[in-house]
């Protein structure tokens, strides 16, 4: 088990696994301790023909920061943040971030950018501004797919060469650990990317895994977590993203043959305990 406690802002649905919703789930599957602000709660998620629900703005954020702050109970190893609905709940949680530091000046923040997807962005122009000029200098961990990275470095990915040129440009405004969650080029697998520096010293894999011709939604979320969760209990970047693809194929497979439209999670826990470690990462 780790001793690590998360500090995860993301959204929240009353039905089905996205966002804190999964994200959770997962930690606490894997022994960690999980704080949670939701900045949406809606009644499921927006692929869905309909939802309904609010979202945290950025005097609500900084109400629940300051609430937990009264009670000195703002004691964090990771602050995981996800999907954030409006520019002004993350402009509040950037600016409370100072605080979490001095709590713990070794406070880690691993960062998924939601963004967009498909080539399209899905929130405002602010956010990615933001996102790039103040989230990411400070992440040691980012978790873009191709389209975010693209809007946030302003460079296109057509292959491999091109996607790790981008992935340059984020390390550049400060993260050590780059993980490209997809790639769209065309390929009959998933791809994923990865790339760490240390010192002056970068290490590069790809993972793949076999493509399901299915969308599912909340993968980059449960990746993150799961991702976090296995650095939290002590492990090499390369061996929490084998764990957490090796959990998550077996997730999603077992989702497809059920034809389900949320993630089977609580079905399938002991493969996010003990993922089997079918698919392996291969260092560049």
């Amino acid at each position: 088990e780790g001793d690590g406690r998360v500090l995860s802002v993301q959204s929240w649905v009353s039905h089905g696994y996205v966002g804190n919703k999964c994200s959770t789930f997962a930690l606490q599957t894997l022994g960690i301790e999980v704080d949670t602000i939701n900045t949406v709660q809606f009644s499921n998620h927006t692929g869905y023909k309909k939802w309904k629900g609010t979202k945290l703005d950025g005097d609500q954020m900084r109400d629940l920061l300051e609430g937990m702050e009264s009670n000195d109970l703002l004691h964090f190893t990771f602050l995981l943040t996800g999907y954030m609905a409006t520019a002004s709940a993350l402009k509040s949680l950037m600016d409370f971030y100072p605080k979490l530091l001095e709590k713990n000046p070794n406070l880690v923040l691993a960062c998924d950018p939601v963004l967009g997807d498909n080539g399209k962005l899905y929130v405002t122009e602010e956010l990615v501004r933001l996102y790039r000029e103040v989230v990411i200098p400070k992440a040691k961990y980012v978790f873009p797919n191709q389209t975010e990275i693209e809007f946030l470095t302003e460079k296109s990915i057509t292959d491999e060469a091109s996607a790790f040129v981008a992935m340059d440009a984020l390390h550049s405004l400060g993260p050590s650990t780059v993980i490209l969650t997809s790639v769209m080029y065309p390929s009959d697998h998933v791809t994923l990317l990865g790339s760490t520096r240390e010192s002056d010293k970068t290490v590069r894999f790809r993972m793949q895994v076999p493509k399901l011709p299915f969308y599912f939604s909340g993968t980059g979320d449960l990746f993150a977590s799961l991702f976090v969760g296995w650095k939290i209990r002590g492990n090499s970047d390369v061996t929490c993203v084998e764990h957490a693809v090796n959990s998550m194929a077996k997730i999603l497979q077992k989702t497809f043959e059920r034809n389900s439209e949320e993630l089977l999670l609580i079905q399938n826990r002991k493969e996010i305990e003990t993922p089997t470690l079918v698919h392996r990462a291969e260092i560049l």
